[in-house]
């Protein structure tokens, strides 16, 4: 079989396995039962969530050298089994909400940092020649988790009347099922630059900006630009997933049951989002679709702040993962087209730093504001701040950009 086909096989592993490692986005789905069964406040079981996401961020960074030490395959076997380990052993929790962090926050995130992180920019390597379309359905399988394991997680918790039972009998088939998907994971041969099609030359990806280290990336200014765009845009989805049911039940009244259908619709939000703003990013340029995402957001939060109509209210609160979904599929092209392809496993990961940060504003923003107001509208007025901050961001990030490729241009047609 030559690497064409190959990549194709790639691709569908990465998809499986990125899907068993969504559990995160089905999180506010056990917030409510573990408050009942040992007493928590939504604002301490929420900090496993964000803890999650932290360390999901910074484990490519410390674990940079054993990623360069193994191949793709083996790196991720070892991912699968820390992860699967990590939401196993959260059915064991005796009743310190420490053990939770552990298990969940620690444990769950490490195995899921190696697992999204390392595959993120894989899929894109894969496909040079299509990264809006592989960052999209890589991405789009990621957000698919809450569509699956939200109901499945209620459902069981529902039948047992135990949610250790949910994360032990998910987190046993989280494992296998990563562990057989990395067997598929082949190496990308050095310099692939993707598959010719029907004419005979493969489409030529767009050129990256320039060719940046990563301590060149992080001395640019370009760098930390992207990283206040993301943190922002990123904020508003941070609060629908981390307390997304408590949310829904709190402001339209609706069962944990009900609840959990439209926290796995959430999935079905992002991962359209991920791949419409994906396929899209390639037409119409990543630069516009990051503008258009800001200002949808801050539309959206606006409306969640205002309005109680249960149709508009729900159709608002979708556009949050969709916006978040579609940010999360444009970031590794993003950071191929801005610093370069050499060094974009290592870049990546800073830059993905943003969820990191966003992790640590949104849910506590939201989870604040309702222990000292008893409701959430509070909360959807920072949403809006940060909706806007990120929408403003966007367009003096294009003008730049736009502004640096027109001197390239020009400068190239000179030589």
């Amino acid at each position: 079989m030559d690497f064409g086909r190959k990549r194709w096989v790639s691709l569908f592993a990465c998809m499986f396995a990125i899907l068993l490692a969504g559990i995160i986005y089905a999180w506010s789905v056990f917030v409510n039962p573990l408050v009942q069964k040992f007493g928590w406040s939504a604002g301490e079981t929420s900090i496993a969530y964000t803890l999650h996401v932290l360390v999901l961020a910074v484990t490519p960074i410390l674990c940079g050298k054993l990623r360069a030490a193994l191949t793709m395959s083996q790196y991720c076997l070892v991912g699968s089994v820390v992860y699967g380990v990590g939401v196993i052993m959260c059915g064991f929790i005796q009743s310190s909400v420490y053990e939770l962090y552990l298990y969940f926050g620690v444990l769950a995130g490490l195995g899921g940092g190696m697992l999204y992180l390392s595959m993120a920019t894989y899929v894109v390597q894969l496909f040079p020649d299509k990264r809006g379309l592989a960052a999209g359905l890589y991405t789009a399988c990621y957000g698919c988790g809450a569509l699956f394991w939200a109901p499945i997680a209620s459902m069981i918790i529902e039948s047992t009347g135990k949610v250790g039972s949910a994360f032990l009998y998910l987190g046993i088939f989280f494992l296998v099922g990563c562990v057989v998907a990395t067997r598929f994971l082949h190496e990308v041969p050095p310099g692939y630059q993707g598959e010719s099609g029907k004419g005979g030359a493969a489409p030529k990806p767009l050129a990256a900006l320039s060719e940046k280290t990563t301590a060149q990336m992080l001395g640019s200014p370009m760098y930390y630009l992207i990283l206040a765009i993301y943190t922002c845009g990123l904020c508003g989805g941070m609060m629908v997933l981390a307390l997304g049911s408590p949310i829904i039940q709190g402001s339209l009244g609706y069962s944990p049951e009900k609840a959990a259908v439209i926290v796995g619709l959430f999935s079905l939000a992002s991962t359209g989002g991920r791949l419409f703003w994906g396929f899209m990013s390639d037409k119409l340029g990543r630069l516009t679709v990051l503008v258009l995402l800001g200002l949808i957001c801050s539309i959206a939060m606006i409306v969640l702040s205002r309005m109680s109509e249960e149709f508009i209210f729900l159709a608002a609160i979708l556009c949050v993962p969709m916006c978040y979904g579609a940010y999360a599929a444009l970031l590794s092209p993003i950071a191929v087209e801005t610093f370069g392809a050499k060094h974009l496993g290592m870049n990546f990961n800073f830059l993905f730093l943003s969820f990191a940060l966003s992790a640590l504003i949104g849910p506590q923003i939201i989870a604040s504001v309702k222990a000292s107001s008893g409701g959430y509208g509070g909360a959807f007025s920072y949403g809006i701040g940060f909706g806007l901050a990120a929408f403003l961001l966007a367009v003096g990030f294009m003008v730049i950009i736009r502004k640096q490729r027109a001197e390239l241009a020009a400068r190239t047609a000179a030589k």
